[in-house]
């Protein structure tokens, strides 16, 4: 606490103006209500947020897929689907923690 003060009145001595504060809004006081949530979903973080951007992009970028560029997107995402079938199947028994070889792929969805 000595230290507090000292370091105040050193301020005070050499006539050291605060920092300006603006006023507390309605606007302030919501989004600190908005941030204190605890029922977020994942859409609701820059998390989702930009997944969400990621996806619109992906939907903008197909639409103009030739035909071949098409179906090796769909060729890739059922080798994909297939991989993950094979994961869950193997984890039945309870090892959900099973990441092995999953580091390329996870760098690849973002």
């Amino acid at each position: 606490m000595d230290e507090k003060f000292k370091a105040w009145e050193e301020i005070a001595r050499k006539g050291t103006v605060p920092p300006k504060c603006d006023r507390w809004t309605d606007e302030d006081e919501m989004a600190l209500i908005e941030s204190a949530r605890m029922d977020l979903g994942v859409a609701d973080t820059a998390l989702g947020r930009l997944r969400a951007r990621k996806k619109a992009d992906f939907v903008r970028t197909a639409r103009k897929f030739t035909p071949e560029e098409w179906d090796a997107m769909c060729v890739a995402r059922n080798l994909d689907m297939v991989a993950d079938q094979v994961d869950n199947d193997a984890n039945v028994g309870g090892d959900v923690g099973d990441d092995v070889g999953n580091e390329d792929r996870e760098e690849e969805a973002v």
